[in-house]
């Protein structure tokens, strides 16, 4: 009996296909044509269900990765307002380190002594 999954190698289409129909024509060259009909419902079933099962595979496969470039581009954004907010406060302290220095400065000008502890 042919296998019901459709097996990917490396041949070209045209060399699997090929396998395929002999491998199909050695089951139904001794057979007679009840039998070949019954094989070759079989496996039409099989191809069909296989088909249908790869469709629902791919639409599972189709939703995750939309779901995915989601989270990534959510993540992207993320990343972006967290690089802003983190420049923002990088000004800020160099800012505060510029205050901070110009006060000391200006309390030695007016001789005051910072206290010790």
């Amino acid at each position: 009996m042919l296998n019901a999954r459709v097996q990917f190698t490396n041949d070209s289409p045209e060399r699997e296909l090929k396998k395929y129909n002999r491998e199909l024509n050695n089951l139904t060259s001794k057979t007679d044509d009840l039998q070949k009909i019954d094989v070759l419902h079989k496996r039409v079933s099989d191809l069909f269900t296989s088909m249908k099962r790869l469709e629902r595979d791919n639409q599972k496969n189709k939703k995750r990765g939309d779901q995915l470039q989601k989270e990534r581009d959510h993540a992207r954004a993320d990343l972006s307002k967290t690089t802003t907010l983190k420049e923002k406060l990088e000004k800020l302290c160099r800012e505060l380190q510029r205050e901070n220095n110009r006060l000391k400065v200006r309390r030695q000008e007016l001789g005051l002594v910072e206290p010790r502890y």
